[in-house]
C-alpha cells in the first residue's frame, strides 16, 4: 500500500502550520514590544515608597510593607478584592501620576490590552506581597487618607498594626465607598467583609459574629480628617 502522497500532504500541512504559528508569534511579539514601550517601569514598587513615583500623595504619606500588616487587615482586603487587585493596580498606574498613559491612549478598548500587559510585567518583576502592598498603600479612604496607616489614624486614632478585626473590616468596607459614612450603610458593608472573611476561612464563625456586634465608632473621621504623623 502506497502511503507516499498522504505523508507528503501531512508534511506540507505541518510546514504550513509552522509558518502560520511563526507569523502569529512574530505579530504578537511586535505588538507586545509596541505596547511595552509606553508602560511604566514597575520595579520601584519593590519598595513601599515606590508608589510615590506613580501617584500624587500627601507629604506625610506613610506606606507599609506587607510584613507590617496585621493578618486580619490584609485578609479583610483580600476578602473583598481577591484576584482583581492586580488589574486594579495596573489601571491605577496607567491613569494616575506622571508615568501613566497619554490621553490619546486612554480611549477605547486598547486600554485593557495595556492593563493586561502591565499585569504581566508585575507578575514577572514583583512578588505577590509587593503587588498587594503597592495596591493597598495607594488606596484612597477619604479625608486625605491614602493607605491603611493614614486611614487607621484618621478613623480610629491608632496605627494600622493596632486595629482590631472589626476595624480592619470597616477599613476594607470604607475603601470602595470612602465618601459614604452613613453608620447603617457602613455596618452592612462591614458585615459583607466579615462574611467574606469567614467564608474564606480567615476567621471563625464566632469571631465573625463578635466583630459584627461591635459599634461603628467613629461614624466621622477623627482629628478633622488629618492623619497624625506621631507614633
Amino acid at each position: 500500500m502506497n502511503r507516499g502522497p498522504g505523508r507528503r500532504v501531512l508534511r506540507r500541512c505541518a510546514v504550513g502550520l509552522s509558518v502560520v504559528a511563526a507569523v502569529v508569534l512574530g505579530a504578537l511579539t511586535v505588538g507586545y514590544l509596541y505596547i511595552a514601550r509606553d508602560l511604566p517601569d514597575v520595579r520601584p514598587l519593590r519598595e513601599p515608597e515606590g508608589i510615590r513615583s506613580f501617584m500624587e500623595l500627601p507629604l506625610d504619606f506613610k506606606p507599609l510593607r506587607f510584613a507590617e500588616l496585621p493578618p486580619h487587615l490584609g485578609d479583610a482586603f483580600m476578602a473583598v478584592c481577591g484576584d482583581s487587585l492586580q488589574s486594579q493596580l495596573a489601571r491605577r498606574l496607567l491613569f494616575d501620576g506622571p508615568h501613566g498613559l497619554s490621553a490619546d491612549r486612554r480611549r477605547g478598548a486598547g486600554v485593557h490590552v495595556y492593563a493586561g500587559v502591565l499585569s504581566l510585567h508585575m507578575d514577572a518583576l514583583l512578588s505577590r506581597e509587593e503587588i498587594f502592598a503597592a495596591w493597598l498603600n495607594g488606596l484612597y479612604f477619604g479625608h486625605h487618607a491614602y493607605g491603611p496607616e493614614a486611614a487607621a489614624r484618621v478613623y480610629f486614632g491608632k496605627p494600622a498594626h493596632a486595629v482590631t478585626l472589626d476595624e480592619a473590616a470597616l477599613l476594607a468596607a470604607l475603601s470602595y465607598a470612602p465618601t459614604d459614612l452613613d453608620p447603617e450603610a457602613l455596618r452592612r458593608r462591614r458585615e459583607r467583609v466579615l462574611t467574606a472573611m469567614r467564608e474564606r476561612g480567615d476567621i471563625t464563625p464566632e469571631a465573625c459574629r463578635f466583630a459584627a456586634l461591635m459599634p461603628i465608632i467613629p461614624p466621622v473621621p477623627l482629628a478633622g480628617g488629618k492623619p497624625s504623623a506621631s507614633e
